[in-house]
């Protein structure tokens, strides 16, 4: 069955996307779910519909399964940030959409009470599933297609959800508006944004006070355009004792940037990693996956590892 539903974002912005479920679910005490993040521009149905076919494919072996719009794109409301191209994408690889995610987390395992939640995304997708889980420590796994490691644009950093020159330029704006003023001397303020964004600065902060000179190293690499968030997500998901499974075209454009920038750097040279991630390519493959092909060999490899997985 298939069927859609809407969910309210942090911004109070409607969040429209179809959950699938499966039929033959045998388990009822062990639901898994797999929630397909977006990829950039694609949304929920994914590029060349692969979302559909993964959705589909996943639910006929049991799971639960939901895909949705982000804020700004496909049936959803909101909009998306006033900026180039380059910098939407570096944007997005640096957590414009983590608290979408993080909603819709809420939301599927409150609407089918599911007990093991699995992240998919391709790309840009692929980094909004690895960034969400430094804040949502419910992710039991991750399944991460052709995600990139270097950004699009390196003058961008995080900024809880926006590019650090629009968040000054909207901040400013703010402090100088009348009707800013107005609604907070009238209680009409969001309070609770106001705290949550706070409270996520303090967080890092602490956190970055406290990490060791190695890991200062490893969180300030050599590479101005390298993301440094993919490191730092990626250590902390996987001393959770969690998995992740990658999965490249041999013909992607970001295989060999993850190879020489990621893997040989950071990842072999460390021994207690090795155990929680799975590398897995596809002959020939682009970095969209657009034939239905290596569709097929992407989605049956992620419903292999994920029923193998310990």
């Amino acid at each position: 069955m298939e069927k859609p539903v809407k969910f309210l974002n942090k911004e109070n912005q409607h969040l429209f996307g179809i959950i699938h479920v499966p039929e033959n679910n045998s388990n009822l005490n062990k639901k898994e779910g797999v929630i397909l993040v977006h990829s950039g521009g694609a949304g929920r149905i994914g590029y060349g519909c692969q979302h559909v076919h993964y959705a589909r494919q996943l639910c006929s072996e049991g799971f639960y399964v939901l895909r949705f719009d982000p804020h700004g794109m496909g049936d959803s409301e909101g909009v998306i940030p006033n900026c180039s191209w380059s910098s939407f994408w570096s944007n997005i690889q640096t957590g414009l959409y983590i608290d979408d995610v993080m909603v819709a987390i809420d939301f599927f395992v409150r609407e089918e009470n599911i007990k093991n939640i699995t992240l998919m995304g391709l790309c840009s997708g692929a980094l909004s599933a690895l960034l969400s889980t430094e804040e949502d420590n419910r992710v039991d796994a991750l399944i991460l297609l052709e995600m990139p490691v270097l950004l699009d644009d390196p003058s961008i950093d995080y900024q809880g959800k926006i590019p650090v020159s629009i968040y000054r330029s909207h901040l400013i704006k703010k402090i100088l508006s009348f009707e800013s003023w107005k609604k907070f001397l009238t209680l009409k303020t969001n309070y609770r944004h106001i705290l949550r964004l706070a409270y996520t600065w303090i967080k890092k902060e602490i956190k970055r006070s406290k990490s060791t000179d190695d890991n200062r190293k490893l969180l300030n690499p050599d590479r101005p355009d390298f993301n440094k968030y993919v490191l730092s997500s990626f250590m902390s998901f996987v001393n959770r004792k969690k998995r992740v499974l990658f999965i490249y075209g041999t013909n992607g454009r970001s295989l060999k940037e993850f190879q020489d920038e990621f893997q040989t750097k950071y990842l072999s040279p460390n021994d207690k990693y090795n155990s929680f991630y799975d590398v897995y390519t596809i002959e020939r493959a682009n970095h969209q996956l657009t034939q239905r092909k290596w569709q097929d060999d992407a989605i049956k490899k992620s419903i292999e590892w994920l029923k193998n997985r310990e």
